[in-house]
């Protein structure tokens, strides 16, 4: 059993990536483990090649600014770096149920008055 490690510190088992296509799409989003804490994250994937400089440099800043908030009701990321033409972002690993799951359980969620 293989795994790949991004930002040198995040380990993302071989089985996961061959299961979502490996890195050829566009957004890659992989459960991952931070090798010295064991802590589960995960490691979200952008390909840069067709975004313009103006889009990625803004991304990286805005990323760059992201990692400097931290509040209670703000999804925090952790870790964010460029590897071979790729955006990598770490973030918390989210419990619960998502707002998809959600809509399609109970319904669209009502306009405000």
């Amino acid at each position: 059993m293989g795994s790949k490690i991004f930002l040198r510190k995040y380990r993302v088992s071989a089985e996961e990536i061959g299961a979502a296509g490996g890195l050829g799409d566009s957004l890659l989003v992989y459960q991952a483990e931070e090798i010295d804490s064991g802590k589960k994250v995960v490691v979200e994937i952008l390909r840069v090649e067709s975004l313009k400089k103006e889009v990625r440099d803004k991304l990286e800043a805005n990323a760059i600014a992201a990692k400097k908030l931290n509040h209670l009701n703000i999804h925090p990321l952790y870790d964010f770096g460029v590897e071979s033409d790729h955006l990598i972002y770490v973030t918390e690993e989210l419990k619960g149920t998502s707002l998809e799951e959600w809509v399609k359980t109970h319904g669209p969620l009502p306009l405000g008055p």
